[in-house]
């Protein structure tokens, strides 16, 4: 066989294997993005890799109305429920993300889809500076920068990942694994929790797990700069990047449940959390003055953490499995209350 043929022969079977390789991820779609087969077990592979999930999402959709956050906005933000009759609309919330990582994520979804409003919510802890990025954070996998072309850039970074040797692995794992869960993911991002863990350990637990997890390492060494940035810079990037890009934008504080409060005191961070609110609306307040429509807010700014009769809601004790109405834990609250704050959102604007 001369050398020239056994090339063309090589360069034909690398095609016909890349090309089976795209097929077979699209089908089987390990990141739960096409929708064409309905297996459960693929929505676990998703919600183990959401980060790479949102990424390859703004790539293939157009995305106008974006929720971002910690996974604290992932699971309490339902915008098929909140909002049923608005198309065009994502919940990029991201576990335990800081405040870079979200700055990154807004700076991908402006830069690949058409955003009009984002639901900004922000947690304290986000704001911590010397807590590390997650390892599940990869900047590779965004477009960070405006590029001439964007859909021939999309279209190579979705190409590249439908090809790519990990997302086989991601659709092996789909037929090869089995574990289970009642986790939903639903097509618009949003996540629901497990309400299996509700009816076998309780509420308790859940509260009390949570709890342990801020007090041993959220709340520690907690500090909004180090000796290279601070924290509340990152905050300023998106909001210069939504008024570069007329994005309204509704800032949220997240509701903490009393608990969560209480805590806050003892780990001696309470004074850091009202002086990271006042500086959040001194940012806001500086943004506005300087946005293109000066007469109309372009920032706004909610706080629904103070305590009421909602964030005081009763915890079950121990033994009592019954169901809370409005948190999961004391942190990360359920969609039923994430509704009744965009509906007082909203309804500010009629």
């Amino acid at each position: 066989m001369r050398p020239k043929q056994f090339c063309i022969q090589i360069i034909i079977l690398s095609f016909i294997l890349q090309f089976s390789i795209i097929l077979i991820n699209v089908v089987v779609d390990p990141y739960d993005l096409f929708g064409f087969i309905d297996i459960h077990r693929k929505k676990i592979v998703a919600i183990n890799n959401l980060k790479l999930r949102h990424a390859l999402y703004a790539n293939l959709k157009n995305t106008e109305i974006l929720f971002l956050g910690s996974s604290t906005a992932l699971s309490g933000y339902a915008p098929h429920y909140s909002i049923p009759n608005m198309t065009h609309i994502y919940n990029a919330g991201l576990p335990g993300a800081n405040i870079f990582e979200v700055k990154c994520y807004f700076q991908h979804f402006v830069n690949t889809n058409p955003i009009k409003v984002l639901f900004l919510n922000l947690d304290f802890f986000m704001f911590n500076a010397n807590r590390p990025r997650r390892p599940d954070f990869d900047e590779t996998v965004l477009n960070l920068s405006k590029s001439s072309n964007i859909m021939m850039e999309k279209f190579s970074q979705t190409l590249k990942f439908l090809a790519s040797a990990q997302t086989l692995v991601a659709s092996k794992k789909i037929f090869y694994s089995s574990y289970d869960t009642d986790v939903e993911l639903f097509p618009n991002g949003f996540l629901e929790r497990s309400k299996k863990q509700v009816y076998e350990k309780g509420h308790r637990y859940l509260f009390d797990q949570e709890l342990k997890s801020e007090r041993e390492e959220t709340y520690k060494n907690f500090s909004f700069q180090t000796s290279n940035f601070s924290t509340f810079s990152h905050l300023q990037d998106i909001f210069k990047v939504a008024l570069n890009h007329q994005v309204k934008v509704y800032v949220i504080i997240s509701p903490l449940h009393k608990e969560h409060n209480v805590l806050l005191k003892e780990m001696q961070v309470n004074k850091q959390y009202s002086l990271w609110k006042n500086q959040i609306q001194t940012i806001i307040h500086q943004m506005n003055s300087i946005a293109p429509l000066a007469s109309i807010d372009q920032i706004e700014f909610w706080d629904f953490s103070s305590i009421n009769g909602i964030t005081d809601e009763i915890v079950p004790e121990t033994n009592n499995h019954s169901s809370m109405k409005y948190f999961w834990d004391s942190m990360h609250f359920k969609y039923v209350l994430g509704d009744l704050m965009l509906k007082k959102i909203l309804t500010s604007k009629i």
